[in-house]
């Protein structure tokens, strides 16, 4: 704990004098069993509007064992939680990808409004179906409820195709974004178990942060 603490507090003050950050950057080291459990805790005692944290890509089961911190706060937490790949070039927030599903897509934008609204990135919507037929539909939906809400900023993107991550991570590495957000989904403990979502995985293959809301 305190060879913790003080790692922690040399930390905070080399990153306050390189960024000249006007605030005093606020630490803690607490003590227990559950890394999720604790830091959901924290976060929502101290009225967070934002969990960020890193991650390492990696493959086989070194993916799940690395990752397991990772993915479980964000499958429990409700604040939103962002994932910053290693060796992510992060600049600005000028570009923000939502890959969705588009099942309550509505109350996804509804969701993220407060942050849109906060730093007005141009946002990119990206739906991934198996039926080219749907795509005109489906576009022209997602128009309609952006103009709802009055974002302009906005591009809509009906891809056609199967392999979701490979498409999302294509759209994502083929242009230059900056955030790739998703929504996660409630499932049966045998899903958790054996078959990771999409979000999580995105967490883990993504060149650039992800940012995932639970719906």
């Amino acid at each position: 704990m305190q060879a913790a603490l003080e790692e922690i507090s040399e930390m905070a003050a080399e990153v306050s004098k390189q960024f000249k950050t006007k605030r005093p950057i606020q630490h803690k080291v607490v003590m227990g069993q559950s890394f999720s459990d604790l830091l959901i805790q924290f976060a929502k005692k101290s009225k967070t509007d934002i969990i960020v944290m890193g991650t390492r890509g990696a493959s086989g089961l070194k993916k799940y064992v690395v990752g397991s911190n990772t993915t479980s706060v964000i499958e429990k937490s409700k604040v939103p939680v962002l994932v910053v790949p290693e060796g992510a070039d992060f600049k600005s927030l000028k570009n923000l990808v939502l890959a969705t599903d588009l099942k309550s897509f509505e109350e996804e934008v509804k969701k993220m409004m407060p942050f849109l609204k906060a730093f007005e990135p141009t946002l990119h919507v990206l739906h991934i179906t198996p039926n080219d037929k749907e795509a005109a539909a489906l576009g022209k939906m997602v128009k309609e409820t952006l103009k709802k809400y009055d974002y302009r900023r906005s591009t809509v993107t009906i891809h056609v195709g199967k392999n979701v991550p490979l498409a999302i991570e294509s759209f994502v590495g083929d242009t230059e974004h900056d955030v790739l957000s998703m929504f996660t989904h409630d499932y049966s403990m045998f899903d958790q178990v054996f078959n990771r979502s999409i979000t999580k995985k995105m967490a883990f293959q993504s060149s650039v942060p992800l940012l995932a809301f639970k719906k």
